[in-house]
């Protein structure tokens, strides 16, 4: 069964794995490997079936928050892809804007 899971879960070749039982002291053909993988996929992909999630079972994060240095104080800014077209601007007071879509070299700002 590890063999089987080396074979699918690390994209490795049935010649791979053969190696890999060797350094352990498991000596077994390419061939014998190949026949294990057909024979066992089936049932690790129906015991694995168990374990998958249902539908709406999870949730995902839409937007996360950053900490960011504003003038001596902190602020928090959502870190979206709209963070960085908002009004809020990290440059120093009295500095020319930047040109749009230049980074000056570093990111975000």
């Amino acid at each position: 069964m590890v063999a089987v899971r080396w074979y699918l879960g690390y994209n490795l070749s049935y010649r791979d794995v053969e190696e890999l039982l060797i350094e352990r002291g498991v000596e077994v053909d390419h061939v014998t490997v190949y026949r294990w993988v057909q024979r066992f996929t089936p049932l690790l992909a129906d015991a694995a079936r168990f374990c998958r999630h249902a539908p709406g079972d999870r949730w995902f994060v839409d937007e996360t928050y950053i900490r960011v240095n504003v003038s001596g104080g902190t602020s928090t800014e959502p870190s979206t892809s709209t963070a960085r077209s908002s009004t809020y601007s990290s440059q120093p007071a009295g500095t020319p804007p930047r040109p749009a879509g230049s980074s000056g070299g570093r990111w975000p700002r």
